[in-house]
């Protein structure tokens, strides 16, 4: 069971390096939050990471790993008194879920988070994702 722990990644378009840093977990869920700040102080902000293991049950036998990003865009709105306030735009949201059987192996399971990576590397998934293109 790995352990919460901060984690950086850094983006090669940008070359920006961002830091998630870790919230909490919720011990009646077992969802972990991680959190990055962009700069502006605030929480609205702030890019979440959050982290969550759906485990298998009787009735249920697969377990479903999931992770989600939420990055939200903010600005800031002058009112009518001059003064400023930092508002939510909106929210670029990435959510991610596995389903693996119980009897599924180690190396089944590293192969498709492998298959995963390198299929997000490929021009026509990066286009459809980047430029919002339907493939045809």
């Amino acid at each position: 069971m790995p352990q919460l722990n901060a984690v950086t990644i850094t983006t090669p378009s940008t070359s920006t390096k961002y830091a998630f840093n870790p919230r909490g977990i919720n011990p009646q869920t077992g969802v972990a939050q991680l959190s990055c700040s962009q700069g502006s102080g605030s929480d609205l902000g702030s890019i979440d990471l959050t982290l969550f293991l759906n485990p298998s049950t009787r009735s249920r036998q697969t377990f479903k790993p999931r992770l989600k990003l939420a990055r939200p865009t903010t600005v800031v709105v002058t009112g009518s008194h001059g003064s400023t306030v930092e508002t939510l735009a909106r929210t670029a949201l990435a959510d991610m879920e596995f389903t693996f059987t119980t009897t599924s192996t180690k190396a089944e399971r590293v192969e498709q988070l492998e298959s995963i990576v390198e299929l997000l590397k490929d021009p026509m998934i990066v286009d459809m994702v980047t430029n919002l293109n339907s493939v045809y």
